[in-house]
């Protein structure tokens, strides 16, 4: 029996009419072809909530079905998903008229009489991206892929350096916007490898306390499946 589609399926195969072209890896293809459930619960709130056009152009607009498939596609992608999921974050929080603008170098979320809302990914560089895609191609090929390390290490400065470049990204639409309330929420998509986890909380922890107390904008930042329940939130 054909399973039923997920609502993140469901919202794929919506974005997505030629899906059909892009690569098995493709995050879109991957998603479809394992009925993925990943952001369900986010497409159904924003949806309920009267974003799910919005949400489909900007899907559609992230990424291009009509040319060849580039990784980036897949990133934008995901920035996307983001966005949706500060969306339904902020209908989580309580806030009322949660709607997406017109991403025209605007914060991506707005609510009704209260703060703009900029959703901001970080990801991990550009070769640890080359290196993991390589390890999954050799696991599909049924090759045995490991990584092994003596010890963690201490994260890269340039990890902090992407909060810090979203956060002043942010602040520069604030202002285009007139100015008021900021909540810039982060994904924490991954770190090089291999990383010292608790190190890397402690250190965006240290940023995020600075940078509420520099900008007075709030700090958000969440990982893995946990959208609703950040890790990090100066305001709590």
């Amino acid at each position: 029996m054909q399973s039923i589609d997920t609502p993140f399926v469901a919202v794929l195969k919506s974005a997505y009419k030629n899906h059909s072209t892009l690569p098995d890896r493709c995050s879109i293809s991957l998603g479809i072809d394992v009925n993925q459930n990943d952001y369900s619960d986010v497409v159904e709130i924003v949806a309920i909530h009267g974003g799910l056009d919005d949400l489909l152009s900007r899907l559609a607009d992230s990424h291009p079905t009509d040319r060849s498939h580039l990784d980036e596609f897949d990133r934008q992608f995901w920035t996307v998903m983001n966005e949706a999921a500060a969306f339904a974050w902020a209908v989580e929080q309580g806030f009322t008229g949660v709607s997406f603008t017109d991403d025209n170098a605007t914060t991506d979320v707005t609510v009704l009489d209260g703060p703009m809302i900029e959703a901001k990914t970080v990801d991990v560089s550009p070769e640890e991206r080359a290196i993991k895609s390589r390890m999954a191609e050799a696991s599909d090929r049924g090759e045995i892929v490991s990584r092994i390390t003596g010890h963690m290490r201490s994260p890269h400065p340039n990890l902090l350096k992407k909060f810090e470049d979203g956060l002043q990204d942010a602040l520069e639409k604030l202002a285009r916007q007139k100015g008021g309330e900021l909540i810039v929420y982060f994904e924490l998509a991954g770190g090089d490898w291999p990383i010292s986890r608790r190190q890397a909380f402690e250190q965006i922890e240290v940023w995020a306390s600075d940078a509420t107390r520099r900008t007075g904008a709030r700090i958000v930042v969440w990982k893995s499946d946990q959208w609703r329940n950040p890790f990090l939130d100066t305001a709590r």
